[in-house]
């Protein structure tokens, strides 16, 4: 019949799949912080209960309470997570110089009066800011 032989067909290359991995935290603070968090990422505080990082939590009540009501939804690698349950525990501001990626206050444990969740990472490069929670 004189028609030429058809190529086979490529199998489609699979595209690259955005990874989610992490976990869902929330960081209160103001309207116009949030506006530079957005555009420039996290600058860690310089100190707090936990040291020098920067503090979320799994709870977006507790995130409530700082700022102006305004709540960054993150999605962060906390990697390896040392818990401070006490007033004074030995790694409350040197839990990195342990190998920790980041610290986590339990609930109810006396380290906050709310007796919400805190966590703390140091890294800022391991979280993402997602949105803003309404």
């Amino acid at each position: 019949l004189g028609l030429p032989p058809r190529r086979p067909r490529r199998a489609p290359r699979p595209r690259p799949q955005a990874k989610m991995g992490g976990t869902t935290m929330y960081h209160g603070t103001t309207a116009s912080a949030a506006a530079s968090i957005e555009r420039g990422g996290f600058r860690r505080s310089p100190d707090g209960m936990l040291g020098e990082g920067v503090y979320m939590s799994h709870d977006p009540e507790k995130a409530r309470r700082y700022g102006d009501g305004t709540i960054l939804t993150l999605n962060v690698d906390l990697g390896r997570i040392g818990a401070v349950d006490r007033q004074g525990h030995h790694m409350q501001k040197t839990w990195r110089l342990h190998g920790y990626d980041a610290a986590y206050v339990p609930p109810h444990c006396g380290m906050v009066g709310s007796g919400l969740t805190e966590t703390c990472v140091y890294d800022t490069s391991r979280i993402r800011v997602v949105g803003r929670y309404r």
